[in-house]
C-alpha cells in the first residue's frame, strides 16, 4: 500500500477554517469531515470558542454546510477570489 497524503486541514487561530482540501480521487469518503472533527475537537481543548467560520469557496458551501457552518452573507470577491462567509455557532448547536 502506498502512503498517500489525501487531506489537509489548516485552522487560524482556533476559530478560523483557513484550508480544507481533499484530493478529488479520495473525495466523498468522509475524509473532509473527519479532519474537521479532528480539528475541532482539538481547537475545543485548547481555546473553546464560541464560533468557527470559514470563507468556502464555491464548490465547499456544501460540504461546510453539513458540518452544520451557515452563511453569514453573500459572495464576495477579494483579490480575484470569490467566496461565501460562513459561520458555526457554538452556542446555537448546544441549544439545538
Amino acid at each position: 500500500m502506498e502512503n498517500k497524503l489525501v487531506g489537509i486541514i489548516a485552522v487560524k487561530g482556533y476559530a478560523k477554517i483557513d484550508q480544507l482540501f481533499v484530493d478529488p480521487d479520495f473525495r466523498r469518503r468522509g475524509i473532509a469531515k473527519a479532519l474537521w472533527n479532528e480539528a475541532r475537537q482539538i481547537c475545543d481543548s485548547l481555546n473553546g470558542t464560541t464560533e468557527y467560520l470559514v470563507k468556502s469557496s464555491t464548490t465547499g458551501v456544501a460540504t461546510y454546510k453539513s458540518f452544520g457552518f451557515l452563511p453569514t452573507g453573500t459572495k464576495q470577491i477579494r483579490n480575484g477570489i470569490t467566496f461565501f462567509p460562513m459561520s458555526l455557532s457554538v452556542q446555537a448547536e448546544a441549544n439545538k
